[in-house]
């Protein structure tokens, strides 16, 4: 359902950031797989070095990046020419990193855990939010999110409580 999330093509180049063994490694390979688009590989202990990083994202072409913000915090912004997307995820994203990569990609903040298929929520960075930590945004296709209390009953819209997910996206159990 990614894929339609953001309107990812076969013409993709998505670098694979993310561990093998970290959920986040799964949505990044088969995104590009499954839609005809192509996986860049960095080697695995080259995974911080930022400037190793930027070279690649430049010299390859990759056109689809998914890190943590804290990751992004540190890369340099504008310098991409093929790069159209950012999605962040993993942890809280902050509006000022994503304003500082507004007008240069489009930006999705994303939030689903391992249970989840990973993300199960995707929101796309508009500069009129008015929040200083992103939203995560509305459920991907095919999944449910639902507020409930400890009763099990939905809550009103503001108030706080449990997040709940459905979908064919969800582990058994």
């Amino acid at each position: 359902q990614q894929s339609l999330t953001y309107g990812f093509g076969d013409n993709e180049r998505v670098l694979q950031f993310s561990n093998y063994s970290f959920d986040a490694s799964v949505e990044q390979i088969f995104l590009s797989l499954i839609n005809g688009g192509a996986l860049v590989l960095i080697p695995q202990v080259s995974g911080l070095d930022i400037s190793l990083i930027e070279r690649v994202v430049d010299d390859e072409r990759v056109t689809h990046l998914d890190v943590t913000p804290s990751f992004l915090e540190n890369l340099t912004v504008g310098k991409y020419a093929a790069l159209k997307r950012v999605v962040c995820g993993g942890e809280i994203c902050r509006k000022q990193l994503a304003q500082r990569w507004d007008g240069h990609v489009e930006f999705f903040n994303v939030y689903g855990p391992t249970e989840a298929t990973i993300s199960s929520a995707s929101y796309k960075f508009l500069s009129n939010v008015d929040a200083e930590i992103l939203p995560i945004g509305a459920p991907i296709g095919n999944t449910r999110i639902y507020i409930l209390d400890g009763s099990g009953g939905l809550c009103p819209v503001g108030v706080a409580g449990e997040l709940y997910i459905g979908g064919s996206g969800v582990a058994r159990g």
